[in-house]
């Protein structure tokens, strides 16, 4: 009896389940992959980081885009500054830039964007090598909202893919030093 009330107990469960729209959490209907902007693989650890917050911003899509593809390459520049008397650094900026193309059935958008962050630097060196790691997560999330900003502003406008590769007159200073940045993914990161 005890079997039977429980084997019906459980089929009443999964009926009511069911009729209710639930979904598994894990379920491949809700995969980030599914967007209408498909986004490729970016190097390093700061263009993971960049590339799911990417996905996360870019998942209700894009004004009067239905389907595109996007490819970010991610370049990063630390500085110390701040140098105290005994040779230590007190300050380290981080600065992140992105190149990216967006490619849809109506056309290309090229542009970039850049990322900032600063951080007051640790005495111990583990603590140095986490504040800087940090320092990257945060400058690639900055990053992501700006790319997104941008291309939301740049696709309502009428004139939308009549521009080529834009550069705000303010980032003039951050785009204009090719050398002083590594390519991420080309040395070993943090």
């Amino acid at each position: 009896m005890k079997q039977l009330l429980l084997s019906a107990l459980i089929f009443g469960s999964a009926a009511a389940l069911s009729g209710c729209g639930f979904t598994p959490v894990y379920g491949s209907s809700m995969n980030a992959e599914e967007g209408s902007i498909q986004i490729s693989q970016i190097d390093g650890r700061s263009g993971q980081i960049l590339r799911r917050e990417l996905l996360m911003l870019l998942r209700p899509g894009l004004p009067n885009v239905d389907s595109g593809a996007l490819d970010v390459t991610l370049q990063i520049r630390s500085t110390d500054f701040a140098i105290q008397p005994a040779g230590a650094n007190s300050r380290t900026n981080t600065t992140l830039r992105a190149k990216y193309t967006l490619t849809t059935p109506e056309g290309t958008l090229t542009g970039r964007v850049s990322g900032f962050t600063s951080f007051a630097a640790p005495s111990s060196p583990y603590a140095d090598i986490m504040a800087r790691r940090n320092a990257e997560d945060r400058a690639a999330v900055d990053v992501a909202r700006n790319l997104v900003t941008e291309l939301q502003l740049r696709l309502a406008s009428e004139e939308r893919f009549a521009g080529e590769d834009t550069v705000n007159e303010g980032d003039a200073e951050i785009f204009g030093d090719e050398d002083d940045f590594t390519d991420v993914g080309s040395e070993s990161e943090l």
